[in-house]
C-alpha cells in the first residue's frame, strides 16, 4: 500500500510573496509576465498579478516594452509590471469589545 502525500498547495499568496521579494532584489526594473514565471515558480502569472492587485492589497503599476521579435525585424509591445508597494498591515485594536 503506498501511502498519500500530503498535498503541497501553492496559494496566490505564497506566490505574491515570491514576486514582491524578486521585485524588491532588482529595484526600478520592470518585468514581463515570462520573467517573472521564471525567476518566481508560478502557476500563471496574469492571474497572480491579478490577485495581488484586487484582492491582496499590493500596488501594482503596469506599463508596455517594446521587444524584437521575428528575428530582429520586427518589434511588438508586452504588458510589464512593477510592484509599488506591499500590503498595508492593519493597526490593531486598540479598545477590543469585552
Amino acid at each position: 500500500m503506498i501511502a498519500a502525500l500530503p498535498l503541497l498547495i501553492d496559494t496566490h499568496e505564497a506566490q505574491a510573496e515570491r514576486i514582491a521579494s524578486h521585485c524588491e532584489r532588482h529595484p526600478g526594473r520592470d518585468f514581463i509576465a515570462a520573467e517573472l514565471i521564471a525567476a518566481c515558480d508560478l502557476g500563471c502569472a496574469s492571474k497572480v498579478l491579478s490577485a495581488m492587485d484586487l484582492e491582496l492589497g499590493y500596488g501594482i503599476a503596469k506599463d508596455w516594452r517594446h521587444i524584437t521579435c521575428a528575428g530582429g525585424t520586427r518589434t511588438r509591445q508586452v504588458r510589464t509590471y512593477r510592484v509599488t508597494h506591499r500590503p498595508r498591515s492593519t493597526q490593531p485594536d486598540l479598545f477590543p469589545i469585552a
